[in-house]
């Protein structure tokens, strides 16, 4: 489930869901299978290499075949990214200005069990142009944003609060989110008037939000949300997908302006250099049982350091390169391996034979390879360049 209406705008953003934890989760540019790019030192010549020749065929095999974006790719990318539907596509209509005459404290809740068992929860705080967001993912991590303001240049933080850290940003530079001007359906061709009634004791008006004007965005949703607007506030309290599975909403609102302290950064907390990304506590509880789940082993001298189940899970060690293999060798010895002169060591769980472009999210795989940005990447020890990465295709 990504959660999105209209009232939450950023540029012309409206995915909730998608716009605070990715700006959590996007604190450097690259999270797991980063790309870097060297300058070689002339232009390279078919048939001078026969092995590359042969690298690049698979890379153009893999591009044919799979050219949808991988998740890869979209954790580098807004989710509401705009894309043409169509030669003569209707022009989308410009979200208000964000709203800054709100006051309140609220719980909020997320649940999409389809990429959680368990519903995220949190709290939001808004005093005018202030908002803080605070999150607690299941496993006992939690990260907060706090937005100081809706003017380009206001700053942004996101607190990662297992590590006593924070990163800085601006508004302009963020996906961040207000309640935007408060009219039903206002991204949305169609709005059916549902009628009011009564959500946590609050009078609200029910709508049936559909024909969205970017349907891309709304596709998780089936293009249909319906939403729960309080009477008062003029801001929605819960939003369900069409399927009934997903949904969002604020619970315990409480009326009138939060604590200042609300909106600065926590004494004690270190911040975060740009392009930094923030390393793990620890691997949760439930992708620690999808690996196991998946019959991989987790070498007991490497260190999790970032990952979600859609993108893999990346390890950082100080063992030799060699040992690392060999290890998982020995214990998935039923596995097949991938190996090229490039540095590509991939076991996965397949017949042998498979080329790059099969394996890539194709596959559940462990590769191990030499990363010597690890260190830089993520705080780490200056010897810990040995890089795992494990990929559970479910």
């Amino acid at each position: 489930m990504i959660v999105v209406f209209s009232f939450f705008t950023s540029a012309e953003a409206g995915w909730l869901g998608d716009t605070l934890m990715q700006a959590a989760e996007t604190v450097g540019d690259s999270i797991i299978n980063d790309e870097t790019e060297s300058e070689a030192p002339g232009l390279y010549e078919p048939g001078e290499n026969a092995e590359f020749d042969q690298q690049i065929e698979e890379s153009e095999k893999y591009e044919a075949e799979y050219s949808d974006e991988s998740p890869l790719e979209e954790m580098a990318e807004p989710a509401w990214s705009e894309s043409d539907y169509g030669e003569k596509p209707k022009k989308k209509k410009k979200a208000g200005p964000p709203r800054t005459d709100l006051h309140l404290s609220t719980d909020m809740i997320m649940s999409d069990p389809e990429s959680s068992p368990e519903p995220i929860k949190g709290k939001l705080y808004i005093d005018g142009a202030k908002s803080r967001t605070e999150f607690d993912y299941p496993g006992g991590n939690s990260m907060g944003l706090i937005v100081t303001g809706v003017d380009p240049t206001d700053k942004v933080y996101v607190l990662m609060h297992s590590n006593k850290m924070y990163t800085e940003s601006t508004y302009n530079e963020t996906d961040s989110f207000s309640f935007g001007s408060g009219k039903p359906c206002d991204e949305f061709r169609k709005a059916d008037d549902l009628g009011r009634t009564k959500h946590n004791g609050r009078s609200v008006n029910k709508w049936r939000c559909s024909e969205p004007e970017d349907p891309e965005m709304y596709e998780e949703a089936g293009g249909v949300v319906t939403l729960w607007v309080d009477d008062k506030l003029k801001i929605p309290v819960r939003m369900e997908e069409a399927n009934g599975k997903g949904y969002w909403e604020l619970a315990n609102i409480n009326e009138g302006k939060p604590s200042g302290d609300f909106f600065k950064v926590p004494s004690g907390y270190k911040k975060l250099a740009t392009g930094v990304i923030p390393t793990a506590t620890s691997l949760p509880d439930q992708d620690e049982k999808l690996i196991k789940n998946a019959g991989i082993p987790i070498y007991s001298k490497a260190r999790f350091v970032y990952g979600t189940s859609s993108v893999g899970y990346r390890f950082a060690s100080s063992q030799p390169i060699e040992t690392v293999k060999t290890w998982y060798k020995n214990k998935l010895s039923s596995w097949s391996v991938y190996e090229d002169t490039f540095g590509s060591w991939i076991i996965y769980n397949g017949k042998p034979g498979a080329d790059l472009g099969e394996l890539i999210m194709q596959k559940t795989q462990v590769s191990v390879q030499k990363n010597d940005e690890l260190p830089e990447w993520h705080s780490l020890d200056k010897d810990m360049t040995t890089e795992i990465v494990i990929m559970v295709i479910q």
